[in-house]
């Protein structure tokens, strides 16, 4: 009585303008005890539906806790508690809905279970197969999660039996993995089970030839052929889903053609997956690339001289109108894997302007100090911190003499330098690096660069940083400690700031 005058009210306001007249009061005279059994099976068919909708991963959320379970199991002892109460005529107008017109709502058919496959465990990638295979072994295991199904097929349990009842005459009733054929047809028409991202004419195609490799393993009774298994299995499946379209592709394919035809669908796939795939080389291990592209090409040179010029076969219209093009039905290409360049194997030196303190430099790397130009900067330590090593110069005392009178080799060095062009006397002396930005001078040819290095000589000399900078009257960058004390004091003079290092 509440609930209906609650309604009269809401009709008689000017709030119910413009609201269809399917918003009433649904099942007038419902009473206490049977509205939350009403109730109980709406909200499990509304969350049941839902949930299939969203992706397996929210299906997984979901259901943590085993809430689905209980709401499952509570919503299935309502259905069955209404079933014994509810009078098939007269009374209730809900219980009426409910034994006589069950069509109507579908919330009034059994409830069907939720069934969230399991979050699959990480692991790396497994190339010990070809892409394609994995797909197979996949649903070989029935990867598809419960679907809705509509009309009279009623639910996958009831229609498994129809399965079995229409291949027993080809002894299909007794074949173990007809319980995946519903699973699997799931996943071909909603893409949900998987991993893997597939488009709907890949998934439909995967599912046709995985079931059709599967008949063609069995032992088929009586004159039974591929084709004639085929085609009672998708009668059953076509139309049991909503919107999908996933049928039977090649309804007159004799065996040996559905092999060869899977052969190219196979290589194409694969080709498609693996020709930019960075995991490409790992896949083609032990020959496994090169033998299927073998079968493959073998397949379609067999096709082109079987197909009949004219025919009711379907796969051949379809091989004739394309194999010239690229694609499945086309000349299969050999797979290339890309490689990686080796990289030059550098051995360490210690270059000769190197103090025993100082790291290890490559060849490439004291190469590239005297042939690639001024260095480029990078950035430094904190100002505030000395650095460990000297730029170009020693401290003083720090340098040794070789054999007595003989040069040094920084010596040796600052002579080269002179010699050297202006760009190359520029790359072999070293600065000491700042914390500026010269990212912008990494484009700049050997000129730019020096120039711009030469002119911050200045302010890099009023830095805090213990650096050996030079004027323009050069000195050599590591001079040996004389006895003249006018040729030392000269020296000190033209180098600025050890007192930091």
């Amino acid at each position: 009585m509440i609930m209906k005058a609650i309604y009269r009210a809401l009709q008689q306001s000017h709030f119910w303008n413009g609201c269809t007249n399917q918003c009433t009061n649904l099942y007038g005279g419902l009473n206490k005890d049977r509205f939350p059994q009403a109730k109980v099976l709406f909200d499990w068919y509304y969350n049941y539906t839902t949930i299939l909708r969203n992706k397996e991963q929210n299906c997984r959320n979901y259901c943590t806790g085993n809430k689905c379970n209980t709401a499952y199991n509570t919503a299935h002892s309502t259905y069955t508690t209404l079933g014994r109460t509810c009078g098939s005529s007269g009374g209730e107008s809900y219980c009426t809905d409910f034994k006589e017109n069950p069509k109507e709502k579908p919330e009034y058919n059994p409830p069907q279970s939720l069934d969230c496959p399991a979050a699959p465990a990480p692991q790396d990638a497994d190339t010990s197969t070809l892409p394609s295979q994995k797909i197979y072994n996949a649903l070989d295991q029935g990867v598809g999660t419960s679907c809705i199904l509509k009309g009279s097929k009623g639910n996958s349990s009831q229609l498994e039996v129809q399965l079995k009842g229409s291949l027993s005459p080809y002894g299909g009733d007794n074949w173990t993995w007809i319980n995946k054929i519903i699973r699997n047809y799931c996943y071909a028409c909603e893409g949900r089970g998987m991993g893997d991202s597939l488009s709907d004419s890949e998934r439909f195609g995967f599912f046709y030839y995985w079931l059709g490799d599967k008949i063609n393993k069995e032992q088929i009774k009586g004159r039974g052929s591929l084709s004639m298994v085929m085609g009672p299995i998708y009668g059953h499946l076509q139309n049991s889903i909503s919107g999908c379209t996933c049928n039977n592709i090649y309804p007159n394919i004799n065996k040996e053609r559905f092999e060869r035809a899977k052969t190219l669908f196979d290589w194409y796939y694969n080709y498609s997956k693996l020709q930019n795939s960075d995991e490409c080389s790992k896949y083609c291990t032990e020959n496994k690339c090169q033998q299927s592209f073998t079968a493959t090409q073998k397949a379609y040179s067999q096709l082109s001289k079987d197909c009949p010029g004219t025919g009711n076969d379907k796969y051949c219209d379809k091989f004739k109108a394309n194999y010239k093009k690229d694609g499945e039905y086309g000349q299969p290409k050999q797979l290339t894997c890309r490689t990686s360049p080796a990289q030059p194997t550098e051995s360490l030196i210690r270059s000769d302007s190197n103090t025993g303190d100082e790291p290890l430099r490559s060849e490439s790397q004291e190469n590239g100090a005297i042939l690639a130009g001024p260095p480029l900067l990078q950035p430094s330590v904190e100002p505030t911190q000395p650095t460990p090593q000297a730029a170009v110069s020693h401290p003083e005392g720090s340098s040794r003499e070789e054999g007595g009178q003989g040069e040094s080799s920084s010596s040796r060095g600052s002579a080269a330098a002179a010699a050297a062009p202006a760009t190359l006397r520029g790359s072999t002396r070293k600065k000491r690096s700042t914390r500026s930005n010269f990212n912008n001078t990494l484009t700049e040819d050997s000129s730019t660069v020096a120039s711009t290095l030469h002119s911050e000589e200045s302010t890099i000399a009023d830095s805090t940083h213990g650096s050996t900078i030079y004027n323009n009257d050069r000195s050599p960058s590591n001079s040996r400690r004389g006895t003249n004390t006018n040729r030392r004091q000269r020296q000190q003079n033209r180098n600025i700031g050890y007192q930091n290092m």
